[in-house]
């Protein structure tokens, strides 16, 4: 859902719901009482989370509040398991980010957008600003020189990737940033990163389906409203 506190502030009665790939959905009333929250402490709050814009452009936010590098004692060659932790620790527990290796992700995931654009990281610039592509998602992406590029995953089928990395959100100089495990180093990186490393971005998950129907909030990521 693109900017529900905002439009929360804004009118304090019904707001527009979007489901997860940006289609409109329905209606959801929001309590009378948030329309009286203080709107200096509101958008404070809001500022730290998301980026706070201007009343006129009520598309995805300008830039996201981007939380430190989380760093763990891990065993090399780790990377979902990376992911797992920095998603809990950045975003709180939703419910629980599947235990399984990166290329089996996608089986106790919901499978936010399969990446099939010539250029596909102009296709995951594009689902950021229709607010599709959010914080504490995962990105899968293929390896060509990835020992594990001929493993084939529970199914018994090729894996479609073979390394994922967590992204957390739009930084002020425009630049979509993700953090991984590569090797043994954990990193914060860009798409730059990505292209100079000969990564193919494959699909966007959303661990449990849970995230696409949540909010950020200052604890994390909070179940909406109820209508």
């Amino acid at each position: 859902m693109k900017n529900l506190l905002k439009y929360m502030l804004m009118t304090g009665g019904l707001v527009m719901a979007s489901n997860s790939v940006g289609t409109k959905e329905n209606y959801v009333s929001i309590p009378p009482v948030v329309a009286t929250v203080n709107d200096s402490l509101a958008k404070s709050r809001l500022e730290k989370t998301v980026g706070f814009l201007e009343d006129e452009d009520l598309g995805a936010p300008e830039f996201d509040s981007i939380p430190a590098l989380a760093k763990f004692k891990l065993r090399s060659l780790n990377c979902s398991r990376y992911v797992n932790m920095a998603a809990q620790k950045h975003y709180g527990e939703v419910d629980s980010f599947p235990q399984r290796d990166a290329w089996n992700m996608r089986y106790a995931s919901k499978i936010v957008a399969k990446l099939k654009t010539k250029n596909k990281y102009d296709e995951m610039e594009g689902l950021r600003e229709e607010g599709i592509l959010r914080p504490g998602m995962v990105l899968g992406v293929y390896n060509p020189f990835s020992i594990y590029r001929n493993t084939l995953d529970e199914t018994g089928h090729k894996a479609k990737y073979t390394h994922v990395l967590l992204y957390v959100g739009k930084d002020k100089e425009g630049k979509l940033l993700f953090d991984h495990q590569w090797n043994n180093k954990t990193m914060r990186v860009d798409f730059d990163w990505m292209k100079e490393n000969y990564l193919n971005p494959v699909e966007v998950l959303d661990p449990l389906g849970r995230i696409s129907s949540m909010i950020i909030g200052k604890n994390g990521y909070e179940k909406m409203p109820n209508p």
